[in-house]
């Protein structure tokens, strides 16, 4: 009986130490892929959205109003009154980098809009010659 009970506990043991060696090594995997790995200097990027905001109390109303938020449609109109606005969304689009309470960023189309929109410097054309004094043109 003797021998069993000393196989039995040199059994646990190895059982346990086999068991703390997995944790350790799962451990250290997980920290050096969390230190090659680091996520933390990954872009940030958001998405900017545009409402024509109107009053859903009063329709005979026709006021409506621009407004532009990162909060989706839903969000945006349950946090501003779901019965009292009436939200359609416009347009969206995604901005790259954080807010950190600057402007957000222009829709894409703007730029393109606002390059359009330039007037054209006027074109130069070109001056005919003054006769001289005493000269006359043929044709």
């Amino acid at each position: 009986m003797r021998p069993f009970i000393n196989w039995f506990f040199a059994v646990r043991s190895m059982r346990r130490i086999i068991y703390l060696s997995r944790i350790f090594l799962v451990g250290m995997i997980s920290l050096l892929l969390s230190y090659f790995l680091d996520f933390s200097s990954a872009p940030a990027a958001y998405r900017v959205y545009q409402y024509v905001i109107r009053s859903a109390e009063n329709p005979a109303i026709p006021l409506a109003y621009l407004d532009t938020s990162t909060l989706p449609p839903l969000a945006y109109q349950t946090y501003h009154g779901s019965n009292l606005v009436e939200v359609e969304l416009l347009r969206s689009w995604p901005c790259g980098g954080d807010t950190s309470g600057r402007p957000y960023c222009a829709a894409p189309g703007d730029q393109f809009l606002a390059a359009q929109e330039e007037p054209a410097p006027p074109a130069m054309a070109p001056v005919p010659p003054s006769p001289s004094p005493g000269s006359s043109y043929e044709n």
